[in-house]
């Protein structure tokens, strides 16, 4: 049998529509290149066409892609499934046990969040539709060559069957690109969606699992995402809202030294910051507890709040001093 490509000792010079450039003369397609940018069908809407009014700010990153392919072919259908919520220690159990590296141990193949056998996702006439990962390769076919699933052949069926039989979970996949822990942290970090907290924040984020299943009998291929939502300890949220308005803006709510306008709501704001119950001043409407008290813890306590009005109004003037010097800054 004769090679169809032999090799070549020297590259031949193929002009194409391309342009020049160096290639087996028996290439079918000599203008494909790396930069294809495919956007898979979607059988999936939201349930009953509702929108959501609420915002909701929730980060989300791909941790892994898995295939149980090594071509790289475009995916012709991508479904979400409804998300799984996991503990963090959890979620390192599934995917990051071994050196905060990417992986699946084979004893926890058959666990539920991995699992293709009981998932499920929304659609416009459920919120919990059984996930069949057949069915879905088949609704694909249907899709991309304009017709119907009654339209494959029986034979074409029943291979799909069996091969889809043989994929239980993520684990059953021949080739992976995944980030690491580190890598995915860092990449939140950089992004700006956490930031370092202590032990008592927690950071809610969104870690996405790709898996694309190819038939190559049918020539299509099913991209499926796995949401799993957890919290990670010692990190929280951020919100970039918070930090919208410049120091010099005239909005009092934005301003770092809090709004002055009302003096009286600001002194007590103060004593009761500066001044606890059973200390050496407290509020307290309750004039019985005032003939409790001798001539001489009167005295210090009125002088006690003498000098605390006087540091609040040396505040105030050193706020409007700051805030003048500001504003005018600010013109240049």
């Amino acid at each position: 049998m004769v090679d169809r490509c032999p090799p070549l000792r020297l590259p031949i010079q193929v002009e194409t529509s391309c342009g020049p450039r160096h290639d087996c003369p028996c290439d079918s397609n000599p203008c494909k290149t790396d930069c294809t940018i495919a956007t898979p069908f979607s059988s999936q809407s939201s349930y009953q066409n509702r929108c959501d009014d609420k915002i909701t700010r929730l980060p989300t990153i791909q941790i892994a892609f898995l295939s149980n392919v090594r071509s790289d072919c475009p995916a012709d259908d991508s479904i979400i499934l409804n998300p799984t919520n996991l503990t963090w220690c959890d979620f390192l159990t599934l995917f990051y046990r071994a050196n905060n590296v990417f992986s699946i141990n084979f004893v926890n193949q058959l666990l539920c969040p991995i699992s293709f056998r009981n998932k499920t996702y929304e659609n416009t006439t459920s919120r919990t539709l059984k996930f069949n990962l057949a069915q879905q390769t088949r609704i694909a076919w249907a899709a991309k060559c304009e017709t119907n699933i009654d339209n494959i052949p029986p034979k074409l069926n029943i291979l799909l069957n069996k091969d889809t039989f043989g994929i239980r979970s993520l684990i059953n996949s021949v080739s992976s690109v995944s980030l690491t822990l580190d890598q995915a942290i860092e990449a939140l970090l950089s992004g700006g969606e956490i930031a370092p907290g202590d032990s008592t924040d927690s950071a809610i984020v969104n870690f996405v699992v790709q898996y694309k299943y190819c038939f190559k009998p049918l020539g299509v291929c099913v991209l499926v995402n796995f949401p799993f939502i957890t919290n990670i300890p010692c990190y929280k949220n951020t919100n970039f809202c918070d930090d919208w308005c410049p120091p010099y803006s005239n909005d009092k709510n934005c301003r770092n030294c809090g709004d002055l306008a009302d003096e009286t709501k600001d002194i007590m704001n103060y004593l009761n910051k500066n001044f606890k119950k059973n200390d050496t001043f407290s509020i307290s409407d309750d004039k019985s507890d005032d003939k409790s008290v001798d001539d001489k813890s009167e005295v210090n306590e009125m002088d006690s709040v003498t000098m605390s009005l006087g540091n609040l109004k040396e505040l105030q003037n050193l706020n409007d001093d700051n805030t003048h010097i500001s504003m005018a800054s600010s013109k240049w």
